[in-house]
């Protein structure tokens, strides 16, 4: 029963963050470059338009090698189950989960690399800050914060109640999860008030874009929290069984207020393009 619970949360996976995501991600990409075309928004392609279209068949043609891998696996998970003749399955979940995410650090990639051309082709236009001071209550309810925090201190106390071997360890875990958390934490404070990335961008796109980023940021560290505390179990009770299980939800998870935030978030037809066209001539 356990197992055919498992075929269908990492089918689940496969699906989610390599067709149904990316599916999304790639639409969007064409929507922009049809709706707003070149000869209109000229400053919004710093490169030649062959360049965006290669990329865009590259992207869906890297995530749809990666769903036809991930299926072959699971095909091959099923077969050889009981045969101990495969990985286990909480290895291979993970390994094929960054080996998915490979085409989504190929954007952030790509858009890095846009935005500093971007900026170099905007060197000779005058710059403008808003006034406005930035604080994190602005881009995300204080609850939210508190229930990360909270739930963070029960995770590393409920770690302590345990006395696993040196790789599962309360002193271990805990450090792990801390330093997850100042990771998270300096991206938070690198959203707020780090270098503005795309020189054409609207404080009001960029408010909502930071908004979606810090939230995305907050409710995987309170999974990353839960998911501690359910490893930990699982650990101490021997219910390896469902370590699996626990790998695949919280995977999906990250995706879930990672992409799936971002792309719920943020429509593009509610994007203020407008600066990305050409300044008339006076």
């Amino acid at each position: 029963m356990i197992e055919t619970i498992f075929y269908i949360l990492f089918l689940s996976q496969i699906l989610l963050f390599s067709v149904y995501f990316p599916n999304k991600i790639y639409q969007r990409m064409r929507y922009v470059i049809i709706h707003y075309p070149r000869n209109q928004y000229p400053k919004l392609y710093p490169q030649p338009i062959e360049n965006y279209h290669r990329f865009h068949s590259h992207y869906r043609l890297a995530n749809r090698l990666i769903a036809a891998v991930g299926l072959v696996i699971l095909t091959l998970s099923i077969v050889f189950n009981n045969k101990g003749e495969f990985i286990e399955p909480q290895v291979l979940v993970w390994l094929f989960f960054m080996v998915q995410f490979m085409p989504v650090m190929m954007i952030e990639l790509s858009e890095f690399s846009q935005f500093k051309m971007m900026r170099t082709a905007d060197r000779s236009s005058v710059r403008s800050a808003t006034l406005s001071p930035r604080s994190l209550a602005n881009f995300i309810a204080p609850k939210w914060l508190y229930v990360a925090l909270v739930i963070l201190l029960i995770a590393i106390v409920y770690g302590f109640n345990f006395t696993i071997s040196i790789e599962g360890s309360a002193v271990f875990a805990a450090g792990i999860l801390l330093f997850v958390n100042s990771f998270f934490a300096s991206l938070i404070y690198w959203h707020l008030y780090g270098k503005k990335l795309n020189p054409h961008q609207t404080e009001a796109d960029r408010q909502k874009l930071i908004s979606v980023a810090i939230k995305s940021l907050v409710f995987i560290s309170i999974s990353a929290s839960i998911f501690l505390m359910v490893t930990l179990s699982i650990k101490e009770y021997q219910l390896n069984s469902l370590a699996p299980l626990a790998m695949t939800i919280y995977l999906q998870a990250i995706a879930l207020f990672s992409l799936g935030n971002s792309i719920g978030s943020i429509k593009v037809d509610e994007i203020n393009f407008d600066l990305y066209k050409e300044k008339p001539l006076l």
